[in-house]
């Protein structure tokens, strides 16, 4: 399942953050296919690691794909498309509280260091978030607010993907 799970979220990533956006940064569609091929491989690692629990139940989608489909949702919008410099942690955001391509306000003791430790972090946050509000909404705007549409477009992209894209293992 992790090569198809990878294969699937890489196809999110190439239609709704074509390579060619990062063209002005002088490098080439293969360098950021690749680069996209190793994001979508960590997210369906992190999604599918056993000590990780899902953030949905299993239903007409399996709750991993689900979860995977939402984080890079959310590395889409969070990270400007998917940046390299978001990415590899050299730009932070949020006058620099946010880091890496989730833009995580990392919580004390928390460490990111890594996009795999970005992508863990990610999920403790969505946990925490789905437990507090029953939405994203707080981890993507920090409170719980209902309808909120940051939130609602993160969601909402990952959604519309799995619906026009059905999930076949």
């Amino acid at each position: 399942m992790q090569i198809a799970l990878t294969q699937y979220v890489l196809a999110f990533m190439l239609a709704v953050y074509p390579v060619q956006n990062h063209r002005f940064l002088g490098v080439s569609d293969d360098y950021t296919r690749a680069r996209y091929a190793a994001i979508a491989a960590d997210v369906a690692d992190v999604a599918l690691d056993p000590d990780e629990p899902p953030l949905f139940a299993d239903g007409r989608t399996p709750g991993r794909v689900k979860t995977a489909m939402l984080l890079a949702s959310l590395a889409r919008f969070e990270s400007g498309g998917f940046r390299e410099d978001v990415d590899t942690l050299r730009k932070l955001g949020d006058g620099g509280a946010a880091r890496c391509l989730l833009q995580i306000h990392a919580w004390p003791g928390e460490r990111i260091e890594d996009r795999a430790s970005c992508l863990r972090a990610g999920m403790r946050h969505l946990r925490a978030s789905l437990r507090s509000c029953g939405t994203i909404a707080g981890f993507t705007v920090g409170h719980c607010e209902k309808d909120e549409p940051e939130a609602a477009r993160r969601m909402g992209l990952a959604e519309e993907w799995i619906r026009s894209h059905p999930w076949a293992d």
